[in-house]
């Protein structure tokens, strides 16, 4: 069973493959993990913002609720219980753990499938940096 937010601690260790396969099987996981392999850590709105939901948009509308529900009682609770992420819930910030061993190839297979091949730029201007794989 899913532990609550922020109470699973892990070290980020190293990672087995049904590890990794259990976090990538879920394509809103997997946005997360890409977003985070990224940047290090997000606040928990800029991956509402990754999931597609932007912070301006009412808070009350019935896709940000259920949005919200599924970032903070499902994706971010079992990220952090495979320990691939650390939630801070006071801060409201999340930093993935996961060293780039198993992880970074298979999260690069999975994206590439979603996009159809296409390489994946989170933002268009910044296509020359090192760290944007796919």
């Amino acid at each position: 069973m899913t532990q609550p937010l922020g109470t699973t601690q892990s070290d980020g260790g190293s990672l087995d493959l049904l590890t990794v396969l259990e976090a990538l099987r879920n394509d809103r996981r997997r946005r997360l993990l890409f977003h985070l392999r990224q940047h290090g850590s997000a606040t928990l709105d800029e991956l509402l913002d990754v999931m597609g939901i932007g912070t301006e948009t009412s808070p009350t509308a019935p896709g940000i609720r259920r949005t919200r529900a599924t970032l903070y009682h499902c994706d971010l609770p079992k990220l952090e219980e495979l320990g691939l992420v650390a939630v801070d819930v006071i801060s409201g910030t999340v930093r993935l753990l996961a060293k780039p061993d198993l992880l970074d190839e298979w999260l690069d297979l999975a994206v590439r499938t979603d996009i159809g091949g296409r390489q994946l730029v989170e933002d268009p201007t910044e296509t020359e940096r090192d760290e944007i794989r796919v």
